[in-house]
């Protein structure tokens, strides 16, 4: 699977997974995969984080959302009284932009003339922290046909050793589920977590053990990467890799065990 398709899943399971709507309206914006919400403007509801720039239009050509508006946040239930007389009638288009939009997509009207539509400066947001931002509507429908649709597909290209449960392929850990379903561990984007990962997966596929010094790592990593680093920096980079990568994963991540021994003096690696 490739990265857009990781990342376009993330995003849309989040949003699939905190409402029932059949038509949902929300905005997305480029940040972590995380939701996230902004304290200064309550009325503003939370932006679901994607990484991958054309994650939105790649979406939209699957069917599964549309994008309504671009850089502008919408408010509902906004007091027209409250809006300068100047700025109605850019109001009043982009609500019209909306509606069409939303008709066009769900079949279904709506009226957008209780909105209000700000750009994210206007409401005390950094600009850096709404980059990329969408106002769309996702059909939950389509969304969960194409989800199936995907994990079929990524099921029947991921071939599993059958004394494994796991694979590692091209920046992406992938572990079999009880459901028959996959997950994965996305190190593709990452490097540095990427070829410290590599290492200790090249060493746990050859012998099982486990249980490796921090001179058995780096020794390891130069023979695959050709670079080295002091053995003093194993923690570190490890320390990230877990942080950024594994403990983000709720599903999986107690099937990686990557942790320091004290007492043996070792790193401890094992998969399940």
């Amino acid at each position: 699977m490739e990265n857009l398709d990781y990342d376009a899943l993330r995003l849309i399971g989040k949003i699939l997974g905190d409402t029932f709507e059949d038509n949902i309206l929300v905005h997305i914006s480029q940040t972590e995969y995380v939701v996230y919400s902004f304290p200064a403007s309550a009325e503003i509801p939370s932006c679901y984080g994607y990484i991958v720039d054309r994650t939105p239009e790649y979406l939209e050509k699957k069917g599964v959302l549309k994008i309504l508006l671009r850089n502008q946040y919408a408010v509902k239930d906004f007091r027209q009284s409250t809006i300068p007389q100047y700025q109605r009638p850019m109001i009043e288009f982009l609500a019209e932009q909306a509606g069409i939009g939303y008709k066009n997509f769900t079949k279904k009207t709506r009226d957008f003339s209780h909105y209000s539509f700000y750009a994210p400066a206007l409401k005390n947001i950094a600009v850096s922290a709404a980059r990329g931002l969408c106002f769309v509507v996702v059909n939950r429908k389509r969304a969960m046909k194409w989800m199936d649709d995907l994990k079929l597909k990524e099921r029947q290209r991921v071939s599993f050793p059958e004394e494994r449960p796991y694979w590692y392929e091209m920046g992406q850990l992938h572990f079999r589920l009880a459901d028959g379903s996959t997950d994965q561990l996305d190190f593709s984007k990452a490097p540095i977590s990427r070829k410290i990962f590599e290492a200790f997966w090249s060493l746990w596929v050859t012998d099982n053990k486990g249980e490796y010094t921090a001179e058995e790592i780096v020794k390891k990593y130069k023979e695959i990467h050709r670079e080295t680093f002091e053995a003093s920096k194993v923690g570190e980079r490890v320390s990230n890799a877990r942080t950024t990568i594994v403990n983000r994963k709720v599903t999986i991540r107690d099937r990686v065990v990557w942790e320091y021994n004290k007492t043996s003096n070792k790193w401890i690696f094992k998969l399940s």
